[in-house]
């Protein structure tokens, strides 16, 4: 077999560039970096649908009275037109409520996704469900979103690496050697308009059939965690990465930073279905270090009198709800979501 370098100099030279490019997320700084925009903009829609994050960061103006943030569980569960709709009746004015979700979890993907967003848009309260769980295929809670080359820019977001363990830090900055090429390409550049989205392309939250429950369940059954209903209420108190505790701390300073209240709801996943209590991973008010509305309803009280076959038509897998399952599952909880907002939200 041929030796890899003809020469000892070809063989430094390659080290070199190899260097070069290895230290390009601290040699090139925020002021030759392409503006947040363009980064959004140069994104597509594989598995998550960047022109319309760019859209709502950077197009639409106004503020945001309910902005839907996490994995695509949250996405599949949650109606946001049916929960704007039903807040602006509320309100008597138009309510804006947004969904902004993007796959698989991580507390780090939130952190800076709503950290881009809060910069251009006021936003009243975000709703969000439990990030630490599915990190994806090969996934680890204490590396990075495995998507991360996407937002995260060493120049824009160093500082957010603060107290993070070194293997944390050293995946995020091998997030930001690989989106180094793109941001790069956007300075010879500037990028196209975004391709609108295919109408015709089904949602990832497709239903086989079409099919209503008929149960008795109603949404006075949806619970907020207080001293009154703590009893329905369970904590595991699971092992959260450390890199994931310090994000969900960051997101909690961010959001005071910005007056943004946080909500959190429970998503319940198939396999939790006879469950007669909400069961979360930790007690998050103390996770997040603010104060922290939670709301949730019992997986057997959600499903009461179905069959698992009827349950099954209301999941596309295990963890995402189908169109049945959203249209279900929204309708019962959008009341006490309106009423968090009117509970917290001042005029």
């Amino acid at each position: 077999m041929s030796p890899a370098f003809s020469s000892s100099r070809q063989a430094g030279a390659f080290a070199l560039l190899l260097l070069l490019i290895l230290l390009l997320p601290v040699l090139v700084g925020k002021s030759v970096l392409p503006s947040r925009e363009e980064a959004y903009s140069s994104m597509g829609r594989d598995t998550i649908d960047f022109p319309n994050f760019h859209r709502q960061f950077f197009e639409e103006k106004g503020d945001i009275d309910i902005a839907i943030m996490s994995s695509s569980r949250m996405g599949c569960a949650l109606d946001a037109p049916y929960i704007q709709e039903q807040l602006s009746e509320k309100l008597g004015r138009k309510a804006v409520v947004r969904a902004i979700t993007w796959s698989w979890d991580g507390y780090d993907a939130l952190y800076f996704i709503a950290q881009d967003l809060l910069q251009h848009r006021k936003v009243r309260m975000i709703l969000f469900s439990d990030l630490s769980c599915d990190l994806g295929p090969g996934g680890s809670s204490d590396i990075a979103h495995h998507q991360t080359s996407y937002w995260f820019r060493f120049a824009d977001n160093a500082e957010a690496l603060a107290g993070l363990p070194l293997k944390s830090k050293a995946s995020f900055y091998a997030s930001a050697v690989l989106g180094m090429p793109r941001n790069l390409v956007g300075l010879l550049r500037s990028n196209l308009a975004a391709i609108p989205a295919d109408p015709n392309k089904p949602a990832y939250n497709y239903s086989p059939t079409n099919y209503t429950p008929q149960t008795t369940t109603s949404p006075s059954d949806v619970l907020e965690y207080s001293e009154a209903t703590k009893a329905s209420f369970r904590f595991l108190n699971g092992q959260i990465s450390p890199m994931q505790l310090a994000f969900v701390r960051k997101i909690g300073l961010l959001a005071q930073e910005h007056q943004t209240q946080l909500v959190f709801i429970h998503l319940p996943d198939f396999a939790d279905r006879s469950e007669v209590l909400i069961e979360e991973k930790a007690y998050w008010p103390d996770a997040f270090q603010t104060k922290l509305p939670m709301v949730g309803i019992a997986p057997a009280t959600l499903f009461a009198g179905m069959t698992d076959e009827d349950i099954r038509k209301l999941y596309v897998n295990p963890a995402h709800f189908s169109q049945n399952g959203q249209s279900y599952f929204t309708r019962i909880v959008t009341p006490s979501l309106i009423q968090i907002y009117e509970d917290q939200i001042k005029p």
